[in-house]
């Protein structure tokens, strides 16, 4: 079965989060940085929403239009694929923002935190999903990162979003095997991309990145790397 959501997120567990948002119909929902539009879409499918969806990827965009068209209204959800710096709304708009794993296009956590508040309505909720960090990272595994660390601790993160004038609402973790199925799943998909290629020299350094990652994951992230899932409301 194919990855459902490019996080390490259940489909038990997406289910419980989106039965948090007790949204009406035709509320207005944003997805920042929607990707292949899963998650947008089943919020579409539970609560007959109005819904935007955006992200850089053209070929995410378009399998997020396929699955969008094929499983609520037509015109009920929309997706665009453009930059988050093109992005603009009306102040107090959407009943619900979602940014999952893409915080970093308004320059990580802080940065969506600020960046969305204002376009959310009065007591308006934005679900952010982000990676934390269970204990202080090894500049080793750091490395693998390009040595950016713009992550927090899960309880520093939750006061992160209390500071910028939010209510933590609900906050859920990924559990081991959500982290592991996702990590295997992608490197699975990456594996089989190159494998599917004539070997030479570049197949390989190809190969030898995706194993170095891999091995970084289950060295280090297991222990290490988190991700959370914060259900903010508007304060």
């Amino acid at each position: 079965m194919p990855m459902l959501f490019n996080c390490p997120l259940s489909v038990s567990k997406a289910v419980r989060i989106i039965e948090q948002f007790d949204l009406k119909p035709h509320s207005q929902v944003l997805d920042a940085g929607c990707g292949d539009g899963e998650f947008l879409t089943r919020v579409a499918e539970r609560y007959q929403i109005n819904g935007f969806g955006f992200d850089l990827n053209q070929s995410l965009i378009e399998k997020a239009h396929a699955k969008a068209n094929s499983r609520v209204k037509s015109g009920k959800v929309v997706f665009k694929a453009q930059a988050a710096a093109d992005f603009s709304a009306q102040t107090g708009f959407y009943d619900l923002i979602i940014c999952i794993g893409s915080e970093f296009i308004f320059g990580g956590y802080e940065g969506a935190l600020k960046t969305l508040k204002p376009y959310l309505s009065k007591n308006g909720l934005l679900l952010i999903g982000t990676i934390f960090w269970k204990k202080e990272p090894l500049e080793e595994y750091l490395q693998l990162m390009d040595g950016e660390n713009p992550y927090f601790d899960h309880a520093a993160t939750v006061d992160k979003a209390v500071q910028n004038g939010f209510i933590p609402l609900y906050v859920c973790r990924s559990n081991a095997d959500e982290w592991d199925d996702f990590e295997s799943s992608v490197s699975r998909r990456k594996y089989l991309e190159i494998l599917d290629q004539p070997a030479n020299a570049e197949t390989t350094e190809k190969i030898e990145k995706i194993r170095m990652w891999q091995s970084g994951y289950i060295r280090w992230g297991i222990d290490t790397m988190g991700f959370g899932f914060y259900l903010l409301r508007k304060a």
